[in-house]
């Protein structure tokens, strides 16, 4: 009938534009915001760390160290794990050796890992990044390499929301 018809095709457009949008760039849908990453720097306190997303109602921020330079990115789940551990003292540690000290029995190649992507990258290819690797969140780069923000499953989620037709 000619209304199963109309909802079919108004479907199949939906997807084609969904599946146009999966081709394009992050920097091209402005996911990432460009306005100043809220961090931390290596030194600071973990306690300190967490205090801050409490307060701007995030889940993760970036570690940077003296340079300016990305080391890794600190999350709620780090606490959690922490508090399940039952070591709340290394709150008082520097955010990278709290980082190190309870993902220690991570078994990755670096002492501070994290998942990247670069502001060039498609959606498509974002979210099957974020799907083989299991995180939640990926740190965003600038094509030169400096950090541009963090882009969440909930950010994308978000997006397609707030932009579904």
């Amino acid at each position: 009938s000619a209304r199963v018809s109309r909802r079919h095709a108004s479907h199949v457009t939906s997807e084609r534009a969904h599946d146009n949008v999966l081709q394009m760039t992050l920097g091209d849908l402005g996911i990432v915001s460009n306005s100043t990453v809220i961090s931390v720097t290596d030194s600071q306190r973990a306690i300190d760390a967490f205090l801050l997303m409490a307060s701007k109602r995030i889940s993760a921020l970036p570690i940077l160290d003296e340079d300016g330079e990305l080391v890794s990115v600190i999350s709620i789940r780090d606490l959690k794990a922490a508090s399940e551990a039952g070591s709340l003292e290394t709150l008082l540690l520097p955010v990278v050796e709290f980082i190190a000290l309870e993902r220690r029995h991570a078994k990755t190649k670096t002492m501070y890992p994290y998942i990247s992507c670069k502001e060039t990258s498609t959606v498509e290819n974002v979210i099957k990044r974020l799907e083989a690797t299991r995180v939640h969140r990926l740190v965003v780069k600038h094509a030169e390499g400096h950090l541009k923000g963090v882009l969440s499953v909930e950010d994308i989620i978000s997006f397609f929301v707030r932009n579904s037709p």
